[in-house]
């Protein structure tokens, strides 16, 4: 194995983690190494080993909305590796080359998000970035906005708002292209957040304003990749800035009204609703109010154990030091030791 095939395996897909194990497995390593990447693609490629390989992610992307990225991860790494090999056996004029490359794009955005959540942040930057890479090699706009928008989450998640309105801003460029609302909603959602953490009160709040409603019945990762964006997520996303901005009784009523509005089956989006609608009732000082609304993101936390939500959900109950003796908390102490969440300690 090439010295940059190796740093490419390890930096840029859900297999950085796997990688991140092998190197530390002791002698066998290399064996594993070249295990994992002995596999040659079929002669003669089909439509139909793209389509079971695409099958498999999107169910795979499910199955994370559910459960978060521990079940998903390696799944996604052994689809990438697959991917990664089809492409790589595939010739410039290979009529399947273009949709091989969103394949492997696809799956790589995917490992960003999976590594996003589980906190590994730089990661997931640089598989983002192959994403991109990928996508505009296969000429997708659809493919290039819905990473942009991910790359900005992750962005502006981690503290740099500035790089998050960049990448929301060339998200709606390249969303404008495509016929897909969703899509094109998320991209101005993702960039409004970015906004909101940069302080631009009034370009945040116009441009939430300006989201499309007409985003129609549920569709599947097939037909949008942003599927998963409903009006609960917009409205949800609008109290998330109020909040970001400071204005508390506002944030307050729209995460009220996000908490019915997201689809079920977005555990993680529910949860990360309840975790922002506890922090905004703690910031009025309503602690019976925070203290119960986190115990319900800590029951859908139970399910989907992001090690990014388990930290904002820890984070919120930290700012409740101090009210240790009282009720709400103590139950949602209890609630959050029967999980097997994390209780910060009292400060003494």
């Amino acid at each position: 194995m090439h010295r940059r095939d190796v740093l490419r395996l390890g930096a840029a897909v859900p297999a950085a983690l796997a990688f991140d194990q092998f190197a530390t497995a002791g002698g066998h390593a290399p064996n594993l190494i070249e295990d994992a990447s002995a596999w040659e693609p079929p002669p003669v490629l089909s439509g139909h080993i793209l389509d079971r390989v695409e099958a498999v992610l999107n169910a795979t992307l499910l199955l994370d909305d559910a459960v978060g990225p521990h079940r998903a991860l390696d799944i996604a790494s052994a689809e990438y590796r697959t991917a990664d090999a089809l492409v790589s056996g595939c010739s410039e004029t290979d009529p399947f080359r273009r949709r091989l490359l969103g394949l492997r794009s696809n799956l790589a955005r995917f490992g960003g998000w999976l590594l996003f959540n589980l906190c590994r942040y730089p990661q997931a930057a640089a598989a983002y970035e192959q994403a991109l890479d990928d996508a505009h090699k296969a000429e997708d706009s659809t493919l290039a906005a819905i990473t942009l928008c991910q790359a900005s989450h992750l962005a502006t998640w981690h503290g740099n708002g500035r790089r998050g309105v960049d990448h929301g801003v060339a998200a709606q460029q390249w969303a404008a292209q495509t016929g897909d609302l969703r899509l094109r909603a998320y991209a101005a959602d993702v960039t409004a957040r970015a906004l909101a953490a940069t302080g631009q009160r009034r370009e945040c709040l116009d441009l939430l304003e300006s989201l499309t409603r007409d985003r129609g019945a549920t569709v599947t990762p097939t037909e949008s990749p942003a599927y998963f964006y409903d009006d609960g997520l917009a409205v949800s996303t609008l109290g998330q800035c109020l909040l970001t901005l400071g204005e508390t009784a506002a944030a307050v009523d729209a995460l009220t009204d996000g908490i019915s509005g997201i689809a079920e089956e977005f555990t993680r989006n529910r949860a990360f609703n309840a975790v922002d609608l506890a922090a905004a009732h703690l910031r009025t000082g309503d602690i019976d109010a925070a203290a119960t609304t986190a115990r319900t993101a800590a029951k859908l936390t139970a399910t989907n154990r992001s090690p990014r939500l388990v930290a904002a959900l820890t984070d919120v109950r930290t700012s409740m030091q101090g009210w240790e003796n009282a009720s709400p908390v103590q139950e949602l102490d209890t609630a959050l030791g029967r999980y097997r969440l994390p209780v910060p300690s009292s400060r003494t």
